[in-house]
């Protein structure tokens, strides 16, 4: 009797593990380092205590320059102005970083006592303040992004670390600029010829805004993973963007179910954690709690990145040689 021997699975198959399987393996690498959530930990627990900054100058700069155009919507300008006297600047250190307070805001947290907070500043060092904040954010967000890389990588800590997450974060923001440019590029017909309309008359403010909205998405969708590539693969902005948008061509099916099942437990889970955010006392567990499940799924979106670029690279060299 003849025997049928069993066909080995495909590469494809076994190098591609799926969302859940993903999300398993990166959630036990988190708990062999768990040193990797003190950085959001601390960084929340400065937020939560530490001395704030009001964006108030800024925002009553703005208000004072609505105030005086025609046909400006005076609950707009109030909304404008609430926001900016709540608005705590040291928030945008969290930029680019898993934070708990960034979340659920100042207003939801129990606190231990009254924050010190910053106010009366001319409003062009708020803005100026504004702006170091944002890129010594990044420089925080990727020294944290380029450790959990370390692990996805299995590479020891070093000096060499502090070197790339400087690189990483030089990256990033080259990447910010090149999305926003991008963006812009795309918006500019669409801006040109509806303000063609609107002098002719025809309202198409809401096409435009619903437009918008989708192409956010779609290029939110197709980038996904470039911070992941600047990350894993070291490579600078616009090969990141190339590389996610062929990671995610390549895999629209399983990138889209990664991508919700993404958003839903990272925008679950501080609202879980509201019920701990109560009482002073529970504030830390929530903030830990918060930490390690972000950092879980940071690793698990380099590791659903790095298994499907790798086979990238495989078929690229395949086909060449």
């Amino acid at each position: 009797m003849q025997r049928h021997r069993q066909r080995p699975s495909s590469p494809e198959a076994s190098s591609k593990p799926g969302v859940i399987d993903t999300l398993g393996v990166a959630f036990a690498s988190v708990n062999r380092r768990p040193y990797l959530i003190v950085l959001p930990v601390l960084v929340d627990l400065y937020l939560w205590l530490g001395v704030g900054v009001s964006a108030g100058p800024l925002t009553n700069a703005l208000v004072g320059w609505l105030s005086h155009q025609p046909g400006v919507n005076a609950s707009t300008v109030s909304t404008i102005s609430d926001a900016g006297q709540h608005y705590d600047l040291v928030s945008l250190l969290v930029v680019s970083l898993p934070s708990l307070l960034g979340e659920l805001g100042h207003a939801t947290v129990a606190g231990s006592g009254p924050r010190l907070w910053v106010s009366g500043l001319p409003w062009w060092s708020i803005a100026a303040l504004g702006a170091a904040l944002v890129v010594v954010g990044v420089g925080i967000g990727m020294l944290y992004l380029t450790t959990v890389g370390y692990l996805i990588a299995d590479r020891p800590a070093s000096l060499q670390l502090c070197r790339d997450a400087i690189r990483n974060a030089i990256r990033m923001l080259g990447f910010a600029v090149l999305t926003f440019l991008t963006l812009l590029l795309l918006a500019t017909p669409a801006l040109l010829f509806g303000g063609i309309l609107l002098a002719l008359g025809v309202n198409v403010v809401p096409i435009l805004a619903l437009l918008a909205w989708f192409a956010v998405i779609w290029v939110f969708f197709l980038l996904f993973f470039a911070q992941d590539a600047i990350v894993v693969s070291e490579v600078g902005p616009m090969q990141a963007m190339f590389l996610s948008y062929n990671v995610v061509r390549r895999n629209a099916w399983t990138t889209a179910g990664f991508i919700a099942v993404y958003l839903v437990i990272s925008t679950g889970t501080p609202l879980a954690l509201r019920i701990f955010t109560q009482t002073p006392w529970a504030v830390p567990a929530a903030m830990l709690g918060n930490a390690y499940v972000s950092t879980g799924l940071v690793a698990a979106s380099m590791l659903f990145y790095r298994d499907r670029v790798r086979q990238l690279m495989q078929g690229e060299r395949s086909a060449r040689g």
